[in-house]
């Protein structure tokens, strides 16, 4: 049973992680749907008031089996789309879950979203990230911008002579993604007006 009580001093206190994993645990052991209905409530409240704790939300739902993941990604998406524009800050967390094909789908379609509803601030995330010299999935962000090229071909006057710099980043395959991104934005994007 989920003691909203106790939440609530909880979530008083900023103790998101502890919150989190006891409505996750609630959700995924309760048989009732009565109770589980209620864990979504909370967990989407608590996702909507307090949107930049949306990394530690992606990381508590990967500590779960695959089935339980699949199903707390979806829910977590769910929750994203009703204020995209308010979870820029997880797009770099959602461009690593790509590999997971079974949120694939989903991943593609909240990036979508967040792209739509804010999308000089999705650049700017990207950018950022991709100074982290130490993230493995940099090549992935900017694959990204390249997705981001063909759908919005007015961000292309930005994106351009920035992927044109990564040409010449020291990491190989930024280069590479730098050099598909490119091409994909020649040959795919709209031609603007």
């Amino acid at each position: 049973m989920l003691d909203t009580d106790q939440i609530k001093k909880l979530l008083e206190k900023e103790k998101f992680e502890q919150v989190l994993n006891q409505i996750i645990e609630c959700y995924i052991n309760s048989k009732e749907e009565g109770t589980r209905a209620k864990c979504i409530t909370e967990f989407t409240q608590i996702g909507l008031k307090y949107p930049n704790i949306a990394p530690l939300i992606i990381n508590l739902i990967k500590r779960q089996n695959e089935e339980d993941y699949e199903v707390l990604f979806n829910i977590f998406c769910d929750i994203i789309a009703k204020l995209p524009e308010n979870f820029v800050v997880i797009v770099p967390n959602l461009i690593q879950e790509l590999n997971n094909q079974s949120v694939y789908t989903r991943i593609k379609q909240t990036l979508d979203l967040i792209r739509l509803k804010a999308p000089n601030q999705f650049i700017d995330v990207i950018m950022d990230s991709l100074k982290i010299k130490d993230d493995p999935d940099r090549w992935r962000y900017v694959l990204e911008l390249g997705n981001f090229g063909v759908k919005f071909p007015e961000v292309n006057d930005i994106l351009i002579p920035y992927l044109t710099k990564l040409l010449k980043n020291e990491n190989e395959q930024i280069r590479a993604a730098a050099t598909d991104t490119l091409e994909k934005i020649r040959t795919q994007a709209p031609v603007k007006p």
